[in-house]
């Protein structure tokens, strides 16, 4: 069980290692979550922040998502979490409303979170994602109702249309994303009613075609968690 894991690892495994190895001082690792904007971008708000020593900074690219690890080592595990809080901060900052979470914080967790604190109910339409969006949302409960009700995959103003009949509260977000696959690049509709208003969005991606869903699902996600934010 994990947690039970955590316990004796914490408490048990690790002050074994310590005392049989002669060890001494801690590592503690944080990763913060950036979505909407890509590797090279992030490398060059944080590049003063990669040449540090202790506390390291590093980056690791996913299609639509960019964590930044930073690991620190230090003589107790306060002093490691210190490091690391002090320097997760400015990142942050220079992140700006790109960075969304950390550590074990997803993209639909934040979107579950602002519906909450909002009283919003959430509509779903997604075509050529296999569903994926709807299970990751699905996860943290945070879907009222989802829906499939076009043949072919749609294009923006299709989305719009479909949106507008199916908007029935005050309260309601309604969400439509279509993704159309192509050989040479991957194009993403996305359209969104919401009690704040409507946004619309279509991005294309160039990269391989095998990660086009991933970028898309992400993207997606975080168009979604951007304009439900209150005062986005």
């Amino acid at each position: 069980v994990p947690r039970e894991l955590e316990y004796l690892t914490q408490n048990r495994l690790l002050p074994y290692l310590k005392q049989r190895f002669n060890l001494q001082g801690t590592i503690k690792a944080c990763v913060l979550h950036a979505a909407g904007v890509g590797e090279s971008q992030v490398d060059e708000w944080i590049a003063d922040l990669e040449v540090l020593s202790n506390p390291t900074v590093g980056l690791l690219a996913h299609p639509g998502q960019v964590d930044i690890r930073i690991t620190a080592k230090a003589g107790s595990s306060d002093e490691a979490d210190h490091m690391i809080a002090s320097l997760a901060t400015e990142i942050e900052k220079r992140l700006g409303d790109n960075f969304y979470g950390k550590n074990e914080e997803t993209l639909e967790l934040i979107i579950t979170h602002q519906l909450s604190r909002r009283d919003w109910s959430l509509k779903l339409f997604e075509f050529g994602l296999s569903g994926e969006v709807v299970r990751r949302l699905k996860q943290n409960n945070s879907l009222q109702k989802e829906f499939n009700s076009f043949r072919d995959l749609p294009d923006l103003p299709s989305l719009r249309v479909k949106l507008s009949e199916n908007k029935q509260t005050n309260n309601e977000v309604v969400f439509g994303i279509s993704f159309i696959p192509h050989s040479n690049k991957q194009t993403l509709h996305l359209c969104l009613l919401t009690p704040d208003g409507n946004f619309e969005s279509t991005r294309t991606y160039g990269g391989p075609p095998e990660n086009g869903s991933s970028w898309a699902v992400n993207s997606a996600l975080d168009f979604l968690r951007r304009n439900i934010m209150p005062n986005h």
